[in-house]
């Protein structure tokens, strides 16, 4: 479990392991759009556990963002076939950017069918000061 994080419960389908905490006063901008993680960028440490590493920089909308800070980290599994067992889908970060944006992004588990593994990486939300 990431730092910061605390155990969540079942939601419906989904158990997050880990329950995002929402920052006071932001609004999220729904995105849901690929993003292209920079080769050789990615979180060793946590790949050395198994687990998706966070890319230090990324190119979203031909812009290049470079971590500045992970703000939190959490999990969302799934039920797979009938037998009750849980299968993780989706690794996710809340991200400060070193341009300023708190983002969401995550990594899919396995690429869709018919789809390139490194489509496997979206920018969910960027959050903005509401006012």
């Amino acid at each position: 479990m990431a730092a910061g994080g605390r155990p969540g419960g079942a939601r419906g389908d989904v158990v997050v392991t880990q329950e995002p905490e929402k920052p006071a006063r932001v609004r999220d901008t729904f995105i849901s759009e690929p993003i292209e993680p920079e080769p050789g960028s990615f979180d060793s440490e946590a790949m050395a556990r198994g687990e998706a590493g966070v890319p230090a920089r990324f190119t979203w909308r031909k812009q290049v963002y470079a971590v500045a800070e992970v703000l939190q980290g959490w999990i969302s599994s799934t039920p797979e076939g009938g037998g009750g067992e849980m299968y993780l889908r989706r690794h996710w970060w809340r991200l400060r950017t070193d341009r300023g944006p708190v983002m969401v992004i995550y990594c899919e588990r396995q690429a869709g069918r018919g789809h390139s593994p490194r489509s496997r990486w979206y920018l969910y939300t960027i959050q903005s000061p509401s006012g």
